[in-house]
């Protein structure tokens, strides 16, 4: 609730004039904490709750294949310029 307030403070003090807030300041500590008590009765607490978070999904196994061997993606940039430089050597054909 503090985070709340916190956040809509800003523009209470842009949307709400001075003389609005003037009766808080003459107001006692035993009659403001009656009125912020009041006040406090009236909030939803519901709306502030916290969803609470799913569980995790199960990953599936990763699958290798034997047939298909994993091939680092330097090993075929390597190849691929290798080719392009013999390639441009032999010149054309």
């Amino acid at each position: 609730m503090a985070d709340e307030i916190k956040g809509t403070y800003r523009g209470m003090m842009i949307a709400v004039p001075n003389q609005e807030w003037q009766i808080f300041q003459d107001m006692t500590i035993v009659e403001l904490s009656q009125v912020l008590k009041h006040l406090a009765r009236q909030v939803k607490l519901r709306a502030f709750r916290r969803h609470p978070r799913s569980p995790k999904k199960v990953q599936p196994k990763r699958t290798f294949l034997k047939s298909k061997p994993h091939v680092s993606t330097d090993s075929i940039l390597a190849q691929k310029n290798w080719k392009i430089t013999h390639l441009e050597r032999a010149g054309p054909r």
